[in-house]
């Protein structure tokens, strides 16, 4: 008798195949909801090493002078700001929504359409531009191997993969993080959570990737001139860092993690501002007076503001009042916008991704002004990245510390060296 039901309900599908269905059933219905708009790596890589390979054997920057060089570069890097801020514009419209505003929104979604067609054929020429300078840069500071960057700076400007994230409604979890392609438009954007929300009855949200870790490294051209030319040093540093043990440590700890960080900031901060004086002297911040007063403190405080709207997001949905959960960010993003931030869509998925917004341990961390004080101790910044790159552990930067502190204690008179050791025994205690 119970061999016959067995057989009954293998051959009427119950229950292992309807539970392997509704399994399967979601992917697809993701995949059909995002319809060709994921980002492919490989393809990325492969457009982005063939113009590098075209632009290395045409050589379009070769005819140009310093003047020339100059002039093309600042006006790509002029027009790549006003795309950020056309598109930062269609945001904006987008986290309005009056019928007005997204009838203005298409309109300049066609014009930012155009002008990325005509930054596409500048591109090669400024990226050779910019990777030769900053080489040359490096090269007076004796980084890399031999004198020379190696590996060779390698960068690509394009506009950074927009990230899809989805949580439950019932909580905030990210289940799931896909890579878009990067130039999706905001109203597909909005299709997308749409159609999440209602066939999957998850909380979705497509936002934009801060960067993207690949060799020719992504840059966003969306930014000032001095921001590009750090960022292109401290991307080099990764790189170059990857070949030594600093670099192999990086994921292995949130002090590692810090560490590479920190060196990187360092490297690119201080070979972006050489470069920039010796290229663009114009462009180089000039400190303000000391009589002009400091701006006065917004009134509103975002962080605060939205570790508020997180703690108490979270106590509605423990409490399974999710759609009481879900009209009150729509309620708290209004306010958001009214005070000038444009947060197109605030849910659960919008805090999966950007986090509590509570401040971490890692703010009280040492090793920052630590590695600041090295450096502040190295007699290159050549000795000082050659230096860290063979750190292992935090370990190794506390006893490089000692060592060198204890090296110029040793140059110093008795008497001076005994009150900087007990001067720094007091603040360590």
């Amino acid at each position: 008798m119970l061999l016959a039901l067995l057989l009954v309900l293998i051959a009427i599908g119950i229950p292992g195949d309807t539970i392997v269905t509704a399994r399967q059933q979601r992917p697809l219905l993701l995949d059909g909801i995002i319809a060709g708009e994921r980002f492919s790596l490989m393809r990325w890589e492969i457009d982005t090493i063939v113009e590098k390979s075209e632009a290395m054997f045409t050589r379009p920057d070769a005819s140009l002078n310093k003047r020339q060089a100059h002039d093309l570069v600042t006006k790509y890097m002029s027009d790549a700001v006003r795309a950020g801020q056309i598109e930062s514009t269609i945001v904006r419209l987008y986290a309005c929504r009056t019928p007005e505003d997204l009838q203005k929104a298409k309109s300049l979604q066609a014009e930012l359409d155009a002008l990325r067609q005509v930054q596409r054929s500048r591109r090669p020429t400024v990226e050779r531009i910019l990777q030769r300078q900053v080489a040359s840069v490096m090269k007076a500071e004796r980084l890399g191997l031999f004198g020379k960057a190696l590996p060779p700076i390698s960068f690509h400007f394009t506009t950074t993969p927009k990230y899809l994230i989805i949580s439950p409604r019932n909580r905030i979890a990210m289940i799931d993080g896909i890579t878009l392609n990067p130039d999706i438009p905001v109203a597909e954007q909005e299709k997308i959570e749409d159609r999440i929300f209602r066939e999957l009855d998850e909380s979705a949200l497509v936002d934009a990737l801060g960067g993207f870790s690949t060799y020719p490294t992504m840059i966003t051209d969306q930014a000032d001139l001095p921001w590009i030319l750090s960022t292109i040093a401290h991307e080099w540093t990764h790189t170059y860092l990857a070949f030594h043990p600093l670099g192999w440590h990086y994921s292995s700890s949130q002090e590692m993690h810090t560490i590479n960080e920190t060196v990187a900031d360092i490297v690119g901060n201080e070979i972006g501002m050489k470069t920039l004086r010796r290229y663009y002297p114009e462009l180089v911040p000039h400190p303000l007076p000391p009589w002009v007063p400091p701006p006065p403190k917004p009134s509103f405080d975002f962080a605060a503001e939205m570790q508020k709207t997180y703690l108490h997001t979270v106590k509605l949905l423990k409490e399974g009042k999710i759609d009481e959960a879900e009209a009150y960010m729509e309620k708290r993003r209004k306010i958001f916008v009214a005070h000038g931030y444009a947060i197109r869509k605030l849910n659960q998925a919008y805090f999966a991704f950007h986090g509590s917004y509570a401040a971490g341990p890692s703010a009280m961390s040492p090793l920052g002004p630590e590695l600041h004080r090295l450096r502040a101790l190295s007699p290159s910044l050549a000795f000082f990245l050659h230096t860290v790159a063979s750190f292992k552990s935090p370990e190794d930067l506390h006893e490089t510390l000692w060592k060198l502190h204890r090296r110029m204690e040793a140059m110093l008179p008795l008497e001076t060296a005994q009150r900087l050791r007990v001067k720094r025994w007091t603040v360590s205690h």
